[in-house]
């Protein structure tokens, strides 16, 4: 049997594949114990549900699953973007 420290994290990412309840508690039970949900792709809504499902899952398990939010840096702009740039 593998023991895991406290701080060590196996981690999955948050796709549409996974989104049932079945996959989610498959993953769980293999040791993922951090979901992480990209924020740069999709809706609030979905986000919510997602978190909402995996949150749901791990109660009934009875495990802790933490969820990693992946949001976007900022984008920095200097002046305009050409015609030729916005076309690359």
């Amino acid at each position: 049997m593998i023991h895991h420290s406290p701080c060590h994290q196996d981690r999955c990412h948050a796709w549409p594949g996974i989104n049932s309840p079945e996959m989610l508690a498959r993953l769980f039970k293999a040791g993922v114990n951090v979901v992480r949900v990209n924020f740069s792709h999709g809706s609030a809504e979905q986000h919510t549900e997602t978190v909402r499902l995996v949150r749901e899952v791990a109660v009934g398990l009875g495990t802790d699953v933490g969820v990693l939010a992946d949001l976007q840096g900022p984008k920095i702009r200097i002046g305009q973007d050409s015609p030729r740039a916005r076309s690359t």
